[in-house]
C-alpha cells in the first residue's frame, strides 16, 4: 500500500510507450487499431473513463476500415467494460444490437461472457428471489454456451468448470481447478489477482475464514502490484477486519478501496465501498472520539499532578532557604569541626596510604588489614566523641570551653605515640627477625640497642617504612612527624656505619624478611 504511486508509474509508464507509438506517421489504420487495443487493455482496470475514450478511438478505426468483425469487437469491449462498471441496462441494450451469426468463434465466445457479466453481478446484486432465480437462470444459460466453444484446459474453460463446482458446492474439486489456474499466474498480474480472488470466495463458502483472508490479502497485494484501480479483495478483507473489532486497520483498507474506486470511476464499486465506508468511517470516529475523551482525562490528571508538584517545589524552595539560614548560624562552628576532621581525616588516609605500600602478598595484606582496621575503628570512635563533645559545647554555647580542646594538642601526642606503639607490633608481627637482621647489615660498633620496653627506635622506624616501600623522605618525616632534615641525617648516618657499600644499604634493608 505504501509503494502505490511506484507500481502506478509502472502502469502509466507502459501506457505512455503505447501512446507514444501512435505519433508515428506511417501507422497503417490496422496498426493504429491494434495499438488502441493494447491501450484499452492496460486502462480497461485502471481508469474507466479512458478505457471508453480508447474504445472510441478504434470504434471510429474500425469504421474506417468498413471491418464488421472489429466493429462488433468495440461494441463488445464497450459492452463488458459498461457491465463491469456497474451500467448493466446500457451494456445489455448494446448486446442486443449485435448479431451473433456474425462473429466469429473468438467473438463470439467474448459475446456469451459479456451476457454472463451481466447475469452473474445482477443476480448477485438483487434482492429479491425471483429476480435473482431469473438472472441465475441467464446466466446459467450463457454460461453453457460459452463452455461449448472452449477449448478444454484452456484458462477460460478451467475458470468456468471452477464455478461450476462451486456452485454444487464441490468445494475441494473446485480448490483443485483453482490450483492448475494458479500455477499459471504471476503475482502482479490481472490473472494472478483475479484467481486469488475467486480461491478466497471458495474459502468463504466453505466458511474456512483464516484461508479466505490470508488469499484476500494475496489478491490484494497483486491488485497494488497490477495497479488495478477496479478492485474488490481490500474491500472485502476491510469488512471482514472490522467485524473482527480492528477498526483502525479496516479503516486504513477501505479508505485506501475507496480512493481507487473514485479514480477508476465504476459506478458499482463506489456504490458498494461508500456503504462500507461510512459504517467503518462512523465506528473509526467513534473510537477516535473515546480516544480524544481518554486523552483529555489524562491531561486533565497530568495537569493536576503538575501543580501538585509545583507547590511541592515552593514548599521545599522555602524549607530549604530556612535550614540554610541556621546553616549559616552555626558556619563558624561548623567550619572548626571540620578542620578537626580533616586533620583526622588526613591521618587515616596516611595510614591507609601506607597500608597500600606496604602490601606485598597477600599474606602480608591480610595481616596489615587486621591491624589497621582496628586502628581505624579506634579513631572513628575518638573522631565521634570529639564530635559529640563540641557538638555538646556549641549547643551550650561554651565557646570557651571549645576554644581550648582546640589549642589542647596534648592528645595529638598521645595518639603519635599510640601510632608508634600500634606500627612497631604490626611491622615486627609481619617481620619478627628485622632487628637482628639490621644489625647484621651494620658495624660491630654501630649495633642499635633498645632500651627496655621498646620494639623499635626513630632509626629502626625509618628503615621500618623503608623496607615496606617508603623510600621518600618527606613522607617519613610527614608519618613519623619529624622534620626532613632529621630524616636525612638519621639516613645518612646509618648509612656512614654499613658493614658493606654505602649506597647498597636500603636496597639491602628492602630484602630483611624475603626468601632467598
Amino acid at each position: 500500500m505504501q509503494k502505490r504511486e511506484y507500481y502506478d508509474n509502472i502502469r502509466k509508464n507502459k501506457i505512455n510507450e503505447l501512446k507514444q507509438l501512435k505519433q508515428e506517421s506511417d501507422l497503417s489504420n490496422e496498426q493504429l487499431y491494434q495499438i488502441n487495443k493494447k491501450i484499452i487493455k492496460e486502462y480497461s482496470a485502471y481508469s474507466f473513463d479512458s478505457t471508453l475514450r480508447y474504445i472510441e478511438h478504434n470504434k471510429k478505426v474500425a469504421k474506417a476500415l468498413n471491418n464488421q468483425l472489429l466493429i462488433n469487437e468495440t461494441r463488445l469491449q464497450l459492452a463488458y467494460s459498461l457491465a463491469s462498471s456497474g451500467h448493466y441496462k446500457q451494456s445489455e441494450d448494446l448486446l442486443l444490437k449485435i448479431n451473433s451469426s456474425e462473429l466469429n468463434k473468438e467473438l463470439l465466445k467474448l459475446y456469451y461472457n459479456c451476457y454472463r457479466k451481466v447475469y452473474s453481478d445482477l443476480d448477485y446484486f438483487s434482492f429479491t428471489y425471483d429476480a435473482r432465480k431469473a438472472y441465475a437462470y441467464e446466466y446459467k444459460l450463457y454460461t453453457d454456451s460459452l463452455i461449448a466453444l472452449l477449448e478444454k484446459q484452456t484458462d477460460e474453460y478451467l475458470y468456468s468448470k471452477e464455478w461450476e463446482l462451486l456452485d454444487q458446492k464441490k468445494y475441494k474439486e473446485s480448490l483443485a481447478v483453482n490450483s492448475v489456474r494458479l500455477a499459471d499466474a504471476e503475482m502482479g498480474t490481472e490473472k494472478f489477482s483475479y484467481v486469488t480472488f475467486q480461491r478466497a470466495l471458495i474459502y468463504e463458502m466453505a466458511r474456512m475464514r483464516e484461508k479466505e483472508k490470508k488469499y484476500l490479502i494475496i489478491s490484494a497485494i497483486s491488485d497494488i502490484k497490477a495497479a488495478r484501480k477496479d478492485n474488490i479483495s481490500l474491500t472485502k478483507l476491510a469488512k471482514i477486519i472490522y467485524y473482527e473489532q480492528k477498526v483502525d486497520e479496516a479503516y486504513e483498507y477501505i479508505k485506501f478501496s475507496f480512493e481507487d474506486a473514485i479514480f477508476f470511476n465504476s459506478k458499482v464499486r463506489s456504490t458498494e465501498i461508500t456503504k462500507l465506508f461510512s459504517l467503518i468511517l462512523e465506528a473509526f470516529q467513534l473510537k477516535k472520539t473515546e480516544q480524544q475523551k481518554s486523552l483529555y482525562l489524562v491531561m486533565g490528571i497530568i495537569t493536576i499532578l503538575a501543580i501538585i508538584l509545583a507547590l511541592s517545589l515552593i514548599s521545599l524552595f522555602r524549607q530549604k532557604q530556612n535550614i540554610a539560614k541556621a546553616r549559616n548560624e552555626l558556619t563558624d562552628i561548623n567550619s572548626q569541626l571540620k578542620e578537626v576532621n580533616d586533620q583526622l581525616e588526613n591521618t587515616m588516609l596516611q595510614l591507609k596510604n601506607s597500608y597500600n605500600r606496604i602490601s606485598e602478598s597477600n599474606s602480608v595484606k591480610e595481616a596489615y588489614i587486621g591491624n589497621f582496621i582496628k586502628i581505624y575503628s579506634e579513631f572513628i570512635d575518638k573522631l565521634n566523641d570529639y564530635r559529640l563533645k563540641v557538638k555538646s559545647l556549641v549547643v551550650a554555647k561554651k565557646h570557651q570551653e571549645l576554644l581550648n580542646i582546640s589549642k589542647n594538642d596534648e592528645h595529638i601526642e598521645i595518639e603519635i605515640n599510640k601510632f608508634y606503639s600500634i606500627f612497631d607490633k604490626a611491622f615486627l608481627d609481619i617481620y619478627p627477625e628485622f632487628v637482628e637482621e639490621f644489625n647484621s647489615l651494620l658495624k660491630d660498633d654501630a649495633q642499635i640497642t633498645l632500651k627496655k620496653g621498646q620494639m623499635l627506635n626513630t632509626e629502626l622506624r625509618i628503615f621500618a617504612l623503608i623496607r615496606i616501600g617508603i623510600t621518600d623522605s618527606s613522607k617519613i618525616a610527614h608519618l613519623l612527624r619529624y622534620s626532613v632534615n632529621t630524616i636525612y641525617n638519621y639516613r645518612a648516618k646509618v648509612k656512614n656505619n654499613a658493614k658493606e657499600i654505602r649506597d647498597n644499604f636500603e636496597e639491602d634493608v628492602k630484602e630483611i624478611g624475603t626468601f632467598k
